[in-house]
């Protein structure tokens, strides 16, 4: 569903305004018509504005009304490595990305007025890019 001034092709993504792990991956990005854990999504062609890219900064995305049991979003984050110390030995090591780490809210407004706050963690609700 494109969502106006938000959406953006995978080759406007630069060294600006992409981190170097994402950047390195754009070129296998997904797109076209997948099914993600058995959940069918159509991603835009190659070639179009599929790509909603918020970066460190937060976004307010304005979808048209619709009538849903379900809302499911295709999403993904280039997430830091877990830096090693002296040693060598990353400490409180809990995968890679760190298993439950908070990465950001989705606030979702419903039309009646009401508000649900939505914890997206990492290994949880969001994993890293690389598919």
């Amino acid at each position: 569903m494109p969502i106006s001034g938000y959406n953006m092709p995978r080759s406007a993504l630069t060294a600006a305004n992409c981190p170097e792990e994402a950047l390195a991956f754009k070129d296998n990005f997904l797109s076209g018509n997948k099914t993600l854990w058995g959940i069918p999504f159509e991603l835009g062609p190659d070639t179009g504005e599929n790509l909603v890219y918020s970066g460190s900064g937060g976004q307010f995305l304005d979808f048209s009304p619709v009538l849903a049991d379900y809302l499911v979003f295709a999403h993904t984050a280039a997430m830091p490595k877990p830096e090693a110390g002296g040693d060598g030995i990353a400490r409180h090591f809990r995968g890679d990305p760190p298993l439950g780490d908070k990465v950001c809210d989705y606030i979702i407004h419903y039309a009646g007025g009401e508000e649900e706050t939505v914890p997206i963690r990492c290994r949880f609700e969001i994993n890293n890019m690389v598919l």
